[in-house]
Formats: structure tokens, sequence, C-alpha cells
């Protein structure tokens, strides 16, 4: 069964809007319309966590996309805080767009990056603080002093 996101929030599906997928701005109604083209778009496989296929998060392997995947590459702009596409030839997912939390058995943690700024996700109600594959940022003293 396929996941379907909200769609009482978003008034007018993605083709009624005349913008670039990169010019959307966060948590506008272009950008929730953009999240339900991409998960009526975005295959949903077996092997992918639930609600999304039929993986039970929950024990040794069980971390998503967004947790840190080194394979995971996001896309451009704000659609790349919660998609992306997975590099891992070993995935079943390998190719395809892919919602950070959709997941997958083949996870491997990469090296921590850091992005600034904090994110909702509306269809989660998850408050991430730096990113959704980042701890929060530390702000960075000031070099000049005062005289």
């Amino acid at each position: 069964m396929k996941f379907q996101p909200d769609i009482a929030r978003g008034a007018k599906p993605w083709d009624d809007y005349f913008i670039f997928p990169e010019d959307i701005s966060p948590g506008s109604d272009e950008h929730h319309a953009a999240h339900v083209r991409l998960f009526d778009l975005a295959r949903e496989l077996p092997s992918d966590f639930e609600p999304y296929g039929e993986r039970v998060a929950g024990g040794w392997n069980s971390e998503d996309c967004s947790a840190g995947c080194r394979h995971y590459a996001l896309l451009g702009g704000v659609l790349g805080q919660d998609w992306g596409v997975c590099m891992n030839k070993r995935s079943p997912r390998a190719g395809l767009l892919t919602f950070e939390h959709q997941g997958c058995p083949e996870f491997e943690r990469g090296p921590e990056r850091e992005s600034p700024g904090r994110i909702v996700n509306s269809f989660h109600s998850l408050v991430v603080e730096g990113g959704p594959l980042t701890k929060p940022a530390r702000k960075r003293k000031s070099r000049r002093t005062r005289k």
C-alpha cells in the first residue's frame, strides 16, 4: 500500500505551482506540494521501513538514511532536507529517489557533516537541530578582540 502524506495542508497539487524546485521556500505550500509529488514518484520496497515498506524499525539494523548513511546523496535546495538518492550498489534502493526515513538494510555510517539551521519535518512532526544528518552546529566565537 502506497504511503500517502497529509494532502489537506496543501490546497493545490504541484502542477498548479509555477516555481523551480530549487526556489521553494521551507514550510511553504509549494514545499508541501513538492513533498506530496515526491512521495507519489518514489518507489516503495518491502525492505523500506514502515509505513513505506515492511521492515519494522528497532534493533541492531534500524538506522535510516537520515542517520548519516554515506551513500545517501541529498537533493539540492530545501528538498534535500528530506530527500535524496541512494548510491549504494548493494542496496535495494540503489539509484532510487529516497525519503530520508525509508531506510534500507545496507546502511553504512559516513563521516559527520555539518548543516546549519533548524528543520521541521511536517510529515513526521520531528524537529531536528542542525539538519537531518547532523548534530546541532556549534556556535563559533569571534577571533576579533575589542580594544
